[in-house]
């Protein structure tokens, strides 16, 4: 605001100072003709009336405005005055090569903070991604470790079922094959279920089915069971 006055009041005294200056100008010429018609009408009459008009006994001047020099030397320092702030505004005024400039390096700093936060954007989802890559790796691994405690709980079940069968010598099998199938069954009734099993694995089939023919037949389909897992467990392992 401060400025838009300091630049409207010099355009303004020129104005006022001009405008006074013409005014005067026009009411000398508006004087001077007044003078020569008047004159002329004076002229005009007395040719009708038939009398001379007196004529001037001195030349009249031209017309002079009442400015001496001081009064055009102020009028001179006013447009001085009144044009120096737009000289001064011209001269402070940025050139267009310096609001390129500007325009330019704003644009430059816009396009650097959007690359960063591209830049930041781009990190942070790599680090979302590694990590949800590490989190299935630990997975991973931990399914393997289960696998590995499977098969490890497998071996030893299979080394304890080959070690039961290895018990069940030939000796006591021909003693259980020679037994009546009441006696034999409760023979084997009283022996644990793992190595009752692998007797009657090692007996004939028509022998084993007679004997557990005899047994209680709970007792009976647990040992089928368990014999027939024996059997399973050892033909994978020779297979393997």
């Amino acid at each position: 605001m401060g400025s838009a006055l300091a630049t409207l009041l010099p355009a303004f005294a020129i104005f006022v100072v001009g405008g006074a200056t013409g005014a005067l100008l026009v009411a000398l010429m508006a004087m001077k003709s007044m003078t020569a018609l008047t004159q002329e009408n004076a002229q005009l009459r007395s040719m009708f009336d038939g009398e001379a008009l007196p004529q001037e006994s001195t030349p009249r001047e031209p017309l002079r405005l009442p400015i001496g020099r001081k009064g055009a030397l102020g009028i001179l320092v006013l447009l001085l005055l009144a044009g120096a702030p737009s000289l001064a505004d011209a001269q402070t005024a940025p050139k267009p090569q310096d609001v390129a400039a500007a325009d330019s390096g704003r644009d430059e700093n816009a396009l650097q903070y959007c690359r960063s936060i591209v830049n930041a954007a781009s990190d942070a989802r790599f680090a979302r991604q590694q990590a949800a890559l590490a989190t299935m790796e630990k997975e991973i691994e931990a399914r393997i470790a289960q696998l590995e405690a499977k098969r490890a709980e497998y071996q030893d079940w299979l080394q304890r079922r080959e070690t039961f069968l290895k018990k069940a010598d030939d000796s006591l099998v021909s003693v259980i094959s020679q037994m009546r199938p009441d006696a034999a069954s409760a023979q084997i009734s009283a022996m644990t279920e793992d190595m009752g099993a692998a007797v009657l694995a090692k007996l004939s089939p028509r022998v084993a089915s007679a004997i557990l023919n005899e047994m209680d037949p709970n007792r009976a389909a647990r040992l089928t069971s368990t014999m027939v897992g024996i059997s399973r467990r050892s033909q994978e392992g020779k297979a393997g």
